[in-house]
Order: structure tokens, then C-alpha cells, then sequence
């Protein structure tokens, strides 16, 4: 077999969620009797040597590179290195960019493609993947018929282990320079606080806030707590809070370690956006709110209430 993970680098770093798609990589060649090659873009050699430490055998450091915004050239660039180096199985993290190569390299190679991976396959031969269908609420087992394969992981796969390998690495430099007439360049939002889909505490607020001047605890909680800020679709939508902070099934997907879930009543939408979270605690004063169904624990009471009460005890 001929396993091969893309990773691309965010601000010449990688996330935490990053080297945890490493190390389950690494986990998924082992289970395959397999090596494992990192295929890194926007990393400079150190960082990409680092990353490969979780587990990875082989790192490929790539530059050279056309901007991530110009998928078609892209692909070009990298074609022949996942047709070498991913025989068997390429593998992805579950980011934007990494999703639209994904189902792009797919196509190209002729591969199949199966997304929201979250467990080692039951099997290798056939192969067969368990994953979560409508939203969470039920696994389903996914036989892949296809000699080659394209996995997309879910976000918050993998316990990364700093330093278990020592990876062979080779720089290559590829002519992939965008040769389009017109170039989209992309900033995040700078408001000097961390990305969602990077963090690993998140605290969210939902209607049960009662409006944006309750937002302030929220806040502070999230302060203490070195986490970021998120809330549910209503209070989007109502105004209150920016909508990139909006996470569920039609906002952004996220696991961190904990998800701090204060006033929101837990609808399915919501949990699919989040019911990859380590740890969930929940804070609402309806005992039957759906969100305690997936919380691993739960505050019965106003959060108005509750919240001045835990940032006093956090801070003692």
C-alpha cells in the first residue's frame, strides 16, 4: 500500500487539529501495514519536520506553489506527487481547501472518496469505514469498492504525540506558479482573538442570553478559560453576535476539547456542528433542553445566574 496525507500550513504553523490528523494518519498506515508520507504546502522545513514527528514515516516539504485560491493549478502541481506517493489511499483533513482538493484529486485519479472519517476502517479488505449519518444520530458502515481510495478526516481525530517519529525529509520545489488571469486573495477576520475551527475551548452562547448586552460573562468566561467565543444560529441571525462565530450544521463544524454551551437549547442542527467536542458542558435552566442528551455535564439553571457564580470559582 501507498498511504499519503496533504496538510496545508496556516500562516507558515499548523494547528492542533493538524497534528492530530497526523497521528491518526500514522495510526491508519500502521492498521494498513503501511508507511505513511506527509504532503506539506505553506510550511517552512522546521515546522514541517515538527508536524511530521506525530507519526508521520516520509514528510514531502512542497513550495513553488500557486495560491491556495487556485485550485485548478493546484492540482496540476501536485498530481503527479499524490499519484506517486497516494497510490493506495490519499488522505485530507476536513479544512476548505483540503475539501475542494479532495474531491478534485478524487476525480482526476479516478479515486473513490469518502468524507467525515472519524474511526480506523472495520476493515482493509474490503474496505469499510464507519461514519456518522444524519447528523450524529446514527453510525452507518461504508463499503468503498475502488482500488484507490480519497479520505476526508473529521476535524477532531487523532491524539497528537509530539516527537513518536523521526520522518525522513525532502524539500521539492514544483513549477506551480498560477498562470490565470485573475488571482482572489483572502484574509481572516482580524480581531486579534483564535479561530474557531482552531480552538481547543470554546465557550457559546445561545437565545437564552435574552441579547447582545448579555454578553459580557460570555466573555470573561472565555477569557479565563483561554477559549473562543461561538454562539448558535438564532443569535446570528437575530444580529447579536457576527455570523462567523455561528457554529452548526450550516456554520462552521468544530471539535475542541470542551465546548461550553451556555443558553442554548441543543436543536439538531446545532449538535451536528459540534458533537465532535471532547468534553460538552451545558448550561440551561430547562432540565428537558436537548443539549444535556449530548453534554457530558449539565448546570440546570439561568445562565445569568450560573455564569458570575463559575468564573468566581475558576478564577479562585
Amino acid at each position: 500500500m501507498s498511504i499519503a496525507l496533504y496538510i496545508q500550513g496556516r500562516n507558515r504553523s499548523y494547528t492542533p487539529h493538524q497534528s492530530g490528523w497526523v497521528a491518526f494518519a500514522s495510526s491508519f498506515a500502521k492498521s494498513a501495514d503501511s508507511r505513511l508520507t506527509l504532503i506539506t504546502q505553506g510550511l517552512p522545513p522546521d515546522k514541517a519536520a515538527q508536524l511530521g514527528g506525530f507519526g508521520a514515516d516520509e514528510v514531502m516539504v512542497v513550495d513553488g506553489m500557486p495560491p491556495v485560491s487556485d485550485l485548478h493549478n493546484s492540482i496540476e502541481a501536485l498530481f503527479p506527487l499524490f499519484k506517486e506517493k497516494g497510490k493506495t489511499f490519499i488522505l485530507f483533513g476536513n479544512d476548505t481547501h483540503s475539501k475542494a482538493l479532495a474531491a478534485l484529486i478524487a476525480a482526476r485519479l479516478e479515486f473513490g472518496i469518502v468524507t467525515g472519517v472519524g474511526a480506523l476502517p472495520e476493515s482493509f479488505s474490503p474496505l469499510v469505514l464507519t461514519r456518522k449519518a444524519f447528523s450524529g444520530k446514527v453510525l452507518t458502515s461504508t463499503l468503498v469498492g475502488k482500488p484507490g481510495v480519497v479520505l476526508v478526516f473529521n476535524a477532531g481525530v487523532g491524539e497528537a504525540v509530539a516527537g513518536i517519529s523521526s520522518p525522513v525529509i525532502a524539500e521539492l520545489h514544483l513549477n506551480g506558479n498560477s498562470d490565470e488571469g485573475i488571482v482572489v486573495d483572502s484574509e481572516e477576520t482580524g480581531d486579534g482573538k483564535q479561530l474557531l475551527t482552531d480552538a481547543l475551548r470554546v465557550v457559546s452562547g445561545g437565545r437564552g442570553m435574552k441579547g447582545p448586552e448579555n454578553w459580557k460573562p460570555l466573555e470573561e468566561l472565555a477569557s479565563v478559560l483561554g477559549a473562543a467565543l461561538a454562539c448558535s444560529r438564532p443569535v446570528s441571525d437575530e444580529g447579536w453576535r457576527s455570523h462567523h462565530e455561528h457554529v452548526g450544521q450550516t456554520g462552521k463544524v468544530i471539535a475542541p476539547e470542551l465546548y461550553v454551551a451556555c443558553g442554548i437549547s441543543g436543536a439538531i442542527q446545532h449538535v451536528a456542528g459540534i458533537n465532535g467536542s471532547k468534553v460538552i458542558v451545558a448550561i440551561n435552566k430547562d432540565k428537558e433542553a436537548p443539549i444535556f442528551e449530548v453534554a457530558d455535564y449539565g448546570i440546570v439553571g439561568d445562565v445569568n445566574t450560573v455564569l458570575p457564580s463559575l468564573i468566581k470559582a475558576l478564577k479562585e
